[in-house]
């Protein structure tokens, strides 16, 4: 919450203005999505690295830009369960991510080896709802994020995040799962997230919820303008009235809804 604490009265009004502004959806702060290339022989630096990837793999040079290309860093080394190899994860933008990802492997000292999303990418991208796009793009999309407990109309905008985006968020969980480098606690608790989201109760409860949460949220956003009069107040509540048991007395349609969602 906004603390007041200027002496000045125009400030103070200007805080007040912007708390009865409503409430904006959070912003994912622009981490480039990651990707990391396995079991490659040691013997590389992180100087020359990217620069060997693409001379070794002619083909996939010739399908990223080269602006894309000098933007590729390397974020870290990883030990691999084979002493004498390592798993390079790689910090790159929109083109050269995909481009990577969609090859699948890639050729180091004659030796195919795998290329597989990080699953730092996943949790980004779902901040994000979409994996392997560029920096400018992530600052204008809805994110999720946690819920501040003082602030109740962060409920509409994480459930409208995830029901949004709910297909993202089970591949960030598949990607976590998978993935040998997390720990057994990780993958357990990634695991029984990941069951939940596929029943109809947990897709049920969403969906309700979103379409209950969203209306309260726009009322709540028109009711708190400058300009409000009463009637045009009066006229929002017995809308939101309607709205609310139109909502409550259609479940059959929420079911539909939810099993389109869990299908996605």
């Amino acid at each position: 919450m906004e603390v007041l604490g200027e002496t000045n009265a125009e400030e103070k009004f200007k805080s007040v203005t912007r708390l009865k502004s409503g409430t904006k959806v959070g912003r994912d702060k622009g981490r480039k999505p990651q990707v990391m290339v396995k079991g490659v022989e040691k013997g590389y630096t992180k100087e020359n690295f990217v620069e060997e990837l693409f001379k070794q793999n002619k083909g996939l040079s010739e399908r990223i830009p080269a602006e894309n290309k000098s933007e590729i860093e390397v974020a870290s080394v990883r030990p691999a369960r084979n002493e004498y190899k390592e798993n390079w994860v790689l910090s790159l933008n929109g083109k050269a991510f995909r481009e990577l990802v969609r090859a699948k492997r890639v050729t180091m000292d004659l030796e195919s080896v795998r290329v597989d999303m990080w699953p730092n990418t996943a949790r980004n991208c779902v901040n994000c709802e979409r994996t392997g796009i560029t920096e400018e793009e992530r600052k204008h999309m809805a994110s999720e994020m946690k819920c501040p407990s003082t602030r109740w109309s962060a409920r509409a905008d994480a459930c409208e995040a995830l029901y949004n985006s709910y297909d993202a968020f089970k591949q960030a969980l598949e990607h976590i799962v998978k993935d040998d480098t997390q720990t057994p606690k990780t993958k357990a608790e990634g695991t029984g997230i990941l069951k939940k989201m596929f029943n109809l109760e947990t897709g049920i409860m969403l969906s309700f919820w979103n379409d209950l949460l969203t209306y309260f949220h726009k009322t709540s956003k028109s009711l708190q303008k400058e300009n409000m009069d009463i009637l045009t107040a009066i006229n929002l509540y017995e809308s939101l009235i309607k709205s609310v048991t139109s909502v409550t007395c259609q479940l059959a349609v929420t079911i539909i809804k939810s099993k389109l969602m869990l299908s996605s």
